[in-house]
Parts: structure tokens; C-alpha cells; sequence
């Protein structure tokens, strides 16, 4: 693009070019001199040496990512922005917490909105960067800011955050409280959870599951899903289902030469497995799952089991839709009425 100022072809970006050698200019000023550059200012607004490249694919982009990720990483940068926000929040600048919940709300609604439009494909290639980046970041906490700032870093979460124990150490966290069903217990990190669990394996189902009470079993099952409370749930109420229970022996299927251990949801009438999962569920772990089907169909063939694995692709599943399911009325031979 050629600078009117100084007659010269610039290359580099074209604001960074007048804030060098035209110290009294600005895009602003310059468009309004020379409204006919605007035009070619936007066609050429990507600079040359960064069209195209990635941390992926060019080393020194890979780089200066690096040394900001250490830079923002450092405990002392952290604490100053902690303070720069408290300030900003003290005086207005960011969001009182009525106008967080109607932002948040309005942002959720245009989520749903959007999401409910799109096939399980789509909404797995959006929703899959958030997803691993969950897993990556598991574990990193905020819990030097108090509660209002962190909650104003989380617009989209729902319920409030309060100070509560790690479930195994004691040590003092922030927790999340509402708006959704919540674990019983919590971890100021993977270190404390892995050593509470080692301490206490059978606490593993408390922690991501909900009770279900069978008079026909006499017993609580912890199921881990929606999908697995409605199968509990009819199983109680089938004369077809004598006996049943939730994950009652591994089934061992290998994964990039790892071997691993998978529990099968139900066993239902001694000798038939059942595995329940989501379409949502399926993309976001793919070749997971089909491993441990493979293997779980071995399994069965060899044993004199019969498996079952039954994926539902509808949103919003409910009880009445699971009910309606052709493979549950089949299988249960009873309705909901």
C-alpha cells in the first residue's frame, strides 16, 4: 500500500507504519485526508508476512505465542491484572451482576438457538475445541481472585461460586453452587482427586452420579446419566427385566497399544450387557467408543453374553422420549401410561 505522506510502498502494517514515522497521524486522520486509500487499506488489511500462517506452521508465530503464554503466566502478571480488574470493576467498567445474568442469558439463548439447528456433525466440530479444551486446561483454577471477580470471568456459568474444602485435603477452593445438578465432592486439583480416590475407589460413582433406589433389587444403584436413570427406571417397572445391575465387571479393550478397562452400564437378567450413550457423547469420543463396542461384542460372543449398545441422537432427551424409544418399547414391552 503506498503512503500518501511519505511517497513510499509500505509493506509492514500500514498503522504501524504511521505510529513510526508519522507521529502526529492515525488511521483515523489519515482516511479522512485520503479517503481513497480506505478501500485499499481493507483489500490489504492481513500484512503479508502473516496471511496464511499458524503456530502449527510457522516457527516464529510458534514462538511469540510462546512467550506470551509465559508471559501471561507469570504469577506477578497475574496479580496485576487481578488488581487492574478489581479497579475496573469497582468502578463500573465491568458488568454489575444483574446485567452478567442478562448478558449470560441472552449469550446461552443464542448457544441453544444455534445448536438446536445444526446436525450432531456440526455441532461436534464446534463444540469439540471446547471440549479438549476443558480437558487440557482441568485442574487450572482461579482461586486468588474473590468471588464476584471470579464469577465475572465465567459470564456463561451458571449458579454463583462460594468458598468451600477439597474433599481430600481440606484445603480452601472456590466452588461452584446451582443452577445445574452439581458433584458431591470437589478437588482443589488432579493430585488430590487421584489420592482421594486411591484412598476411596467405591466413592468414584458418588462423585459423578445420582441415586437410584430398586425395590426389586433391594439396593441403590449410582447411575452416571439421564440415559441411565430412564433405564433403571424401567427395568424397575418391567416384568420382562428379573434382575439387573450397573457396572459389574470390566471389559478390557486395547487403545493406541494401551490396554484399558471399560464397564458396561447394565447387566440385565444375568446375561444381557447394555451400553447407553448420547450422539453428542459418540462424536466427542469416537474411536473410544467403538473400541470398547468391539471389544465388548468379543467379549460377549466368547462368554455366552448377548450386548446391546443403544446411542440416542435426540436433543433434550427426556424420560417421555427415551419411552417412545422403538429398541425401549421392544425390549420393555411397557409404556408410560
Amino acid at each position: 500500500m503506498l503512503c500518501k505522506l511519505c511517497n513510499k510502498e509500505i509493506t509492514q502494517r500500514f498503522g504501524i507504519h504511521l505510529n513510526g514515522h508519522h507521529k502526529k497521524w492515525n488511521l483515523k486522520k489519515y482516511f479522512k485526508n485520503y479517503p481513497e486509500q480506505e478501500s485499499v487499506y481493507i483489500q490489504n488489511k492481513t500484512p503479508n508476512w502473516a496471511k496464511g500462517k499458524t503456530k502449527k506452521t510457522d516457527e516464529r508465530i510458534n514462538g511469540l505465542s510462546l512467550k506470551l503464554k509465559k508471559y501471561h503466566s507469570n504469577d506477578v502478571i497475574k496479580k496485576k491484572h487481578s488488581e487492574a480488574l478489581k479497579e475496573r470493576y469497582a468502578k463500573g467498567d465491568i458488568l454489575d451482576k444483574e446485567t452478567r445474568k442478562r448478558v449470560a442469558k441472552a449469550g446461552s439463548d443464542g448457544w441453544v438457538k444455534k445448536l438446536n439447528n445444526l446436525t450432531e456433525e456440526e455441532k461436534s466440530e464446534i463444540l469439540k475445541p471446547m471440549h479438549d479444551g476443558a480437558k487440557k486446561n482441568k485442574g487450572k483454577t482461579f482461586q486468588h481472585l474473590d468471588l464476584d471477580e471470579y464469577m465475572s470471568r465465567f459470564p456463561t456459568g451458571k449458579g454463583i461460586a462460594k468458598h468451600g474444602n477439597c474433599s481430600n485435603c481440606q484445603k480452601r477452593i472456590i466452588v461452584w453452587v446451582g443452577g445445574k445438578p452439581r458433584p458431591k465432592l470437589r478437588f482443589c486439583g488432579d493430585e488430590c482427586k487421584e489420592d482421594y480416590f486411591v484412598k476411596k475407589p467405591q466413592s468414584w460413582y458418588h462423585l459423578c452420579g445420582k441415586p437410584f433406589y430398586s425395590k426389586k433389587m433391594q439396593t441403590e444403584f449410582f447411575v452416571r446419566s439421564n440415559l441411565e436413570w430412564y433405564f433403571a427406571f424401567f427395568c424397575e417397572k418391567s416384568d420382562k427385566v428379573k434382575t439387573f445391575n450397573t457396572s459389574v465387571f470390566p471389559i478390557y479393550y486395547n487403545q493406541e497399544g494401551v490396554r484399558k478397562k471399560y464397564f458396561p452400564d447394565f447387566l440385565v437378567n444375568d446375561r444381557l450387557i447394555f451400553e447407553l450413550k448420547s450422539g453428542y457423547i459418540f462424536n466427542m469420543n469416537k474411536e473410544t467408543i467403538l473400541a470398547k463396542i468391539e471389544s465388548a461384542n468379543t467379549y460377549a460372543e466368547i462368554n455366552n453374553f448377548e450386548y446391546f449398545y443403544w446411542q440416542f441422537n435426540q436433543q433434550n432427551m427426556s424420560l417421555s422420549k427415551f419411552a417412545n424409544d422403538s429398541r425401549v418399547v421392544n425390549f420393555f414391552g411397557i409404556s408410560l401410561e
